[in-house]
């Protein structure tokens, strides 16, 4: 609705931009008639300009310079401006080359992402396999370490059985003699009491037993590879230390000084004592 105010009052700031931007409109739009060169500055056929052919109100006629096509296009739509025209087309080319842009970072953007996932890829996969490698080298150590202590079991030696489950419990801290060892860590053993035999028994089971002072015993380990399965005469024990004093049977009759748990009591007969 319109205002119209009473004398001595001031005009309806609403309807003076109202007005004014019916005026840019009028001036903007002007009288278009046939033959004048225009330019198309919205809808469909915006930035390219032509020459009116027909014009009934609102309803105009263009041929198009570029391609003189013939199109039909809306009052609002043109301008008298022929220029208007480059300068919609300048901006929808800067808005295409800001679009154009715009998806090249995005690419590129996504490439480095790829990129990056690879490369988490391939540190996981770099991960994986040092892992497997690392457990590989466990297991090789496992297994060098576990032929390393089996290779302790000697047959004629004196051995305690430290396995609760093996045979059920029946023989836990029973001791044996060693009568056979038919594999790398694997033996038969004889148990004291009642003299049974027990097969394939693994080093795990088992302990070594030491003499009292002056008894018989072998070197079952320890780092002089010489000396491993060599029999003696224990002569001392050093509780503190673990050590002990084993004097060798043979030509020299030398004192060795071993750790307790390389040397085990010697059951076997007097004259192996000499072998």
């Amino acid at each position: 609705r319109r205002h119209i105010p009473k004398p001595g009052q001031e005009k309806d700031h609403r309807e003076e931009a109202k007005s004014r931007i019916r005026k840019e409109a009028a001036e903007r739009m002007g009288t278009f008639q046939v033959g004048m060169d225009v330019s198309i500055v919205t809808g469909r056929h915006r930035g390219l300009t032509g020459q009116i052919s027909y014009s009934y109100a609102h309803e105009i006629m263009v041929t198009l310079s570029a391609s003189g096509e013939e199109v039909t296009v809306d009052k609002k739509d043109l301008d008298l401006d022929v220029s208007k025209a480059k300068d919609v087309k300048t901006r929808e080319q800067e808005n295409e080359e800001r679009e154009k842009e715009e998806r090249r970072r995005k690419k590129e953007e996504e490439k480095e992402r790829d990129k990056d996932r690879e490369r988490k890829r391939d540190r996981d996969m770099d991960r994986d396999r040092d892992r497997d490698r690392e457990r590989d080298r466990d297991k090789d150590r496992d297994r060098e370490k576990s032929s390393s202590r089996g290779s302790w079991l000697h047959a004629h030696i004196r051995v305690r059985i430290i396995d609760k489950n093996l045979k059920g419990g029946k023989y836990y801290l029973k001791k044996c003699h060693v009568i056979d060892v038919i594999g790398r860590g694997v033996c038969t053993i004889q148990v004291e009491d009642d003299r049974r035999l027990l097969d394939e028994i693994s080093y795990r089971s088992l302990e070594t037993v030491l003499p009292k002072t002056g008894g018989r015993v072998m070197i079952v380990g320890g780092s002089v590879s010489s000396l491993k399965g060599v029999r003696g005469v224990l002569m001392h024990k050093n509780k503190a230390t673990e050590q002990a004093s084993v004097q060798l049977t043979g030509d020299d009759m030398r004192i060795e000084t071993v750790s307790m748990d390389d040397i085990a009591e010697f059951v076997g007969r007097d004259d192996d004592m000499l072998d």
